[in-house]
């Protein structure tokens, strides 16, 4: 179970709540108890009502009038589907940024994807790798297409690096693939490097959702 909040305001509220369900506490289904969540983080049940109308918003729970909140289902194609369209997202915006070429754009991804390469443990690492995708989202897409990706990558919460295994070797070789292509103007290569870059991390988490029970196993086959 992730740690009480210091500090319960209604994002870290709906962390908190992704966190249970990324982990398993929560299952699929399952019927989140409001007033359970507000003794656990200390508040009141309005932050927590306002956590529960976000994580909805994200796909996260689903909502029943009269009913309550319940975890939404969900299973390896949803997961899979999920990291396609940041692949694609991103690949459209990494595009636009190789096509355009500014100086300066350049010249501060490849001072980030230098910082990356030097950081060796996940506190070091995720900051720099947040602030590299970010610039290139806002460099490239529009805000509408942002503010999905912010949505989508509430997914796995708190630090990526660290709740996913292997992540961060492959992050490393993910993005510079992906700055090499922007810098070099090769739009194609970056919409591929991200693409394959997501995919691969997508293929990371599934492992984890699944040691965790909150996607089915892979029956195995005879």
């Amino acid at each position: 179970m992730p740690a009480l909040l210091s500090t319960p305001t209604g994002e870290a509220i709906s962390e908190y709540i992704q966190s249970l369900i990324f982990d398993g506490t929560l299952k699929s289904g399952a019927r989140i108890d409001r007033e359970q969540i507000a003794a656990d983080v200390g508040t009141s049940q309005i932050p927590v009502r306002e956590a529960l109308l976000r994580l909805e918003a994200e796909g996260a729970i689903v909502i029943e009038p009269h009913r309550g909140a319940f975890v939404a289902p969900t299973d390896e194609e949803s997961v899979r589907e999920h990291w396609e369209l940041m692949g694609f997202i991103t690949g459209m915006a990494a595009a636009k940024v190789a096509r355009r070429r500014e100086p300066t754009v350049l010249a501060e991804l490849e001072s980030l994807l230098a910082e990356l390469q030097k950081a060796d443990n996940p506190e070091t690492f995720n900051p720099v790798a947040v602030q590299l995708v970010r610039l290139i989202h806002l460099q490239g897409a529009t805000p509408k297409l942002r503010n999905l990706m912010r949505q989508f990558s509430r997914q796995v919460p708190g630090n990526f690096y660290v709740r996913i295994p292997g992540s961060m070797e492959g992050a490393r070789v993910g993005y510079e693939r992906l700055v090499k292509a922007i810098v070099a103007g090769d739009e194609e290569s970056a919409r591929l490097a991200a693409a394959d870059y997501m995919r691969k991390q997508g293929d990371l988490v599934s492992v984890v959702l699944r040691a965790n029970g909150v996607i089915p196993a892979t029956k195995a086959t005879k």
